[in-house]
């Protein structure tokens, strides 16, 4: 299917995580992510060149320790999006339309998450998976809380610097 300009990514991540000392309860807890990405460059379909769709479908289960400790930000990632408190939880966190501009400018409109942009970050990225799980090392905290906004997210690298917009 890469030939034809459509990348699926299906990934599949278990925790098993636990509170050792503190404040709150002390067992562990079994908890998972299954997620499913897809890239696809619309440029293969006749469409203009740079024209490109991103969807990621992610689907929690089990429990989590996030809110144990009276923590602030949550210890794991990849267990607070979409959630889990309750039962199960899934939702597509990015369904968006991305266009290049030559090698310099990229813009994306749809519903964006954020920490699948900032997974690809060499510390900071990992999205709560490949790297850190705590959300304060995963990508930049969110006015709301939500790491999904609806909106547009401008990119301009220059050779020297790199100018980001974000617009919500």
């Amino acid at each position: 299917m890469k030939e034809h300009g459509i990348i699926l990514k299906p990934r599949l991540t278990q925790f098993y995580q636990g509170m050792p000392a503190g404040d709150g309860a002390h067992g562990f807890e079994y908890g998972g992510k299954a997620d499913l990405l897809l890239n696809a460059d619309l440029s293969k379909f006749y469409l203009w060149k740079g024209l490109s769709l991103t969807l990621h479908g992610e689907y929690n289960f089990g429990e989590s320790v996030n809110g144990r400790g009276g923590a602030i930000a949550p210890v794991n990632t990849a267990l607070y999006f979409p959630g889990i408190e309750g039962g199960d939880a899934y939702d597509l966190s990015s369904v968006y339309l991305g266009q290049r501009f030559g090698d310099s400018v990229s813009l994306l409109a749809g519903k964006i998450n954020i920490v699948d942009l900032a997974s690809t970050k060499p510390f900071m990225g990992g999205a709560g998976i490949d790297s850190f799980w705590n959300s304060v090392f995963c990508c930049h905290p969110e006015r709301d809380g939500s790491p999904v906004p609806l909106g547009g997210h401008l990119n301009m690298a220059h050779r020297h610097c790199d100018h980001r917009v974000m617009g919500v």
